[in-house]
């Protein structure tokens, strides 16, 4: 048996050590702790069991701070910790064309950062701040609303004396089950437009006397954000924008596309088609405007945001992207605008404690070039939701789903990375979770700026990057160095 003046002196050897590495000078600091990175892990739950002997309630005082046993082990279990992920990354911290910047966090540490820390283009990872404000700011179980409303409810032969009105809630996914159908990744969530047609056969209409007449003045008319190059609208990265709109405002999707001019009037022209088939019509004209409140005659709800906001990450919705913006600014300011969205996101990422002040939103779904964010803010946000999240669980997934379905097949990273993608000229992006092969979870975020035209370079440095992040080994936890240490909760 030992004798106890040999635990008396351990003891307070231990206490000796952790007292110097916190009082030391920095440069002295910084061995100490490059010595610490060196240590396996048994080294480092030693010092813990050495400052546990005796009873659970020992502390530590610094400067008047007291330090208990749990915080010593939280300043010992960080820096083992990247040394595990550093020393298993292999060449992930390779040169990146400039500019760019990559950030891997563990347990909401910065481990890896590479690059500027410049907040740079972040192409449709934008998406990413626009879904986290949506989810703030209108909430995960909201439902957008399509309501007809009538001066009178119809008489006993169906007719309606006066207008059919219908009031647009700002609802995205307002659809024709064929437009949905012709996407190549099934099934799409959509607000069915038959479901507001049944609805209005329900209600006993079966002849309006009057006009139909389509409201869509809770968002501006500005289809476009301004910025937008021309060829954005050429090249059909989305429909024009409105608070009523139907197929994403477009009137023809194959064998291509072709937008509508006005998307309320367009979606007049579909309802009033579908109720005709329907054996419901319309005597009058078709006119967009302003809706006078009137006696509710049928509705359509969309699916939650929640559902909305994971649709837009996976599938890279630019439309919906767009539309939750200026919904974002009607909720907060009744100013259904880009621009005044764009204040609120910012603010949004602001009150989360993270500094904007390089931040620059133009808007939602990241086909600005003005867009600007910094990797360090994304890995946060991304910290903040967490992988189980509503956010985390609306990534694409590789080899599985969404924008990601098609890559990484039949590797390691199948299955195992959840992100969201970016591609415009000279901009490849990918930030969100990857899940490793010893069963962790590392939050990532790259933006590469300084991509070549008509090059696969960008593609390549992702796939190296997944292939690696899944790989890292990223060694025991503060909990599992507590529990190695024979710590009960108490001491935690």
């Amino acid at each position: 048996m030992h004798k106890p003046w040999i635990h008396g002196v351990a003891y307070t050897f231990g206490i000796a050590v952790v007292v110097a590495l916190l009082v030391a000078p920095v440069p002295q600091l910084i061995e100490a702790r490059d010595r610490a990175n060196k240590a396996d892990l048994a080294a480092s739950t030693n010092i813990v069991q050495n400052l546990a002997a005796g009873t659970s309630a020992e502390t530590v005082d610094i400067d008047g701070r007291l330090l208990t046993v749990r915080r010593v082990a939280g300043r010992l279990a960080v820096p083992v910790r990247e040394r595990h992920v550093q020393a298993t990354s292999g060449s992930i911290v390779a040169d990146y064309p400039e500019p760019a910047c990559l950030v891997v966090n563990v347990d909401q540490t910065t481990t890896i950062a590479v690059g500027t820390d410049e907040a740079l283009i972040p192409a449709s990872v934008q998406k990413v701040l626009t879904a986290i404000a949506a989810l703030d700011v209108i909430g995960a179980e909201t439902r957008f609303s399509t309501d007809v409303v009538a001066d009178t409810v119809p008489d006993d032969d169906g007719v309606l004396d006066g207008d059919l009105r219908v009031i647009g809630g700002g609802d995205p996914m307002l659809a024709e089950r064929r437009y949905a159908d012709a996407y190549r990744r099934q099934p799409q969530l959509l607000t069915d437009i038959a479901q507001l047609v049944d609805a209005i056969v329900d209600s006993g209409v079966r002849r309006v006397r009057g006009d139909l007449l389509v409201d869509d003045s809770r968002y501006d008319t500005v289809r476009y954000v301004e910025s937008w190059p021309e060829r954005y609208v050429e090249q059909h990265n989305s429909g024009p924008i409105g608070a009523l709109t139907v197929n994403d405002g477009f009137i023809q999707w194959e064998p291509t596309r072709v937008e509508a001019d006005d998307p309320a009037i367009y979606f007049g022209q579909v309802l009033t088609g579908l109720l005709a088939e329907a054996g419901v019509f319309v005597e009058g004209r078709l006119l967009r405007g302003v809706a006078a409140p009137g006696v509710p005659i049928a509705t359509v709800e969309s699916a939650p945001v929640g559902e909305i906001v994971q649709q837009m990450l996976r599938e890279s919705d630019n439309n919906t992207a767009e539309s939750l913006l200026k919904e974002i600014g009607y909720r907060t300011s009744e100013r259904g605008e880009t621009s005044a969205g764009a204040e609120v996101v910012k603010t949004v990422v602001s009150e989360r404690g993270i500094d904007v002040s390089d931040l620059v939103i133009v808007d939602g779904s990241g086909l600005d070039r003005g867009n600007r964010v910094a990797c360090a803010t994304l890995a946060a946000l991304l910290d903040q939701e967490g992988p189980d999240s509503i956010l985390g669980q609306g990534l694409a997934v590789a080899a599985e789903s969404g924008t990601l379905g098609h890559r990484f097949v039949d590797t390691d990273v199948a299955g195992r990375l959840h992100a969201k993608t970016g591609l415009l000229n000279n901009v490849n992006a990918l930030t969100g979770f990857a899940e490793t092969l010893d069963g962790n979870t590392v939050t990532f975020a790259q933006l590469l700026n300084g991509i070549p035209l008509n090059s696969r370079l960008g593609i390549e440095l992702q796939e190296d990057l997944a292939a690696q992040l899944v790989e890292v080994t990223v060694g025991a936890s503060l909990d599992e160095l507590m529990t190695g240490a024979g710590l009960s909760d108490d001491d935690r």
